[in-house]
Order: structure tokens, then C-alpha cells, then sequence
């Protein structure tokens, strides 16, 4: 199996790409550190990942979940 990963904002513009057509293993998982494809900080708000999943035989599955990026008050 092979995934790609993407990160969006809550207007549905690309913020990062976590994975591109990357192997997928028994175990593992994809983390996010906040930053946007230009290293800057993302803004705090809500994200949505985009996860597809390719499979040997030619099907693909997509799925969307939502995220939170928050951060500490002063």
C-alpha cells in the first residue's frame, strides 16, 4: 500500500504535504509540527488531513478527518 497526506486549512488551501506516495508499513503514523510547505507557523484554527490510500490492486480510499492546531495562552 502507498498513501499520500495533506494538510489543509478551513478555506481548503494546501497548508503541508506529510507524505507523498510513501510506503506504507504494518506500523506507523504522520506527524505534523505546526509548520506550513514555506517553514513558517501555521495559523491556530481548525485542519482537515486528507489521507489516500492506494492499494496493489488499483483501488484507491480517501478519507477526511478534522484536526485542532492549538496553542498556549500568554
Amino acid at each position: 500500500k502507498v498513501a499520500s497526506v495533506s494538510v489543509f486549512n478551513d478555506q481548503g488551501r494546501l497548508v503541508k504535504k506529510l507524505a507523498s506516495n510513501e510506503t506504507l508499513n504494518a506500523e506507523g503514523y504522520w506527524l505534523w509540527d505546526g509548520l506550513t510547505e514555506n517553514n513558517t507557523k501555521a495559523t491556530t484554527g481548525i485542519y482537515i488531513l486528507y489521507i489516500e490510500i492506494y492499494e496493489l490492486n488499483g483501488t484507491v480510499k480517501k478519507y477526511k478527518k478534522t484536526a485542532v492546531l492549538a496553542s498556549k495562552l500568554n
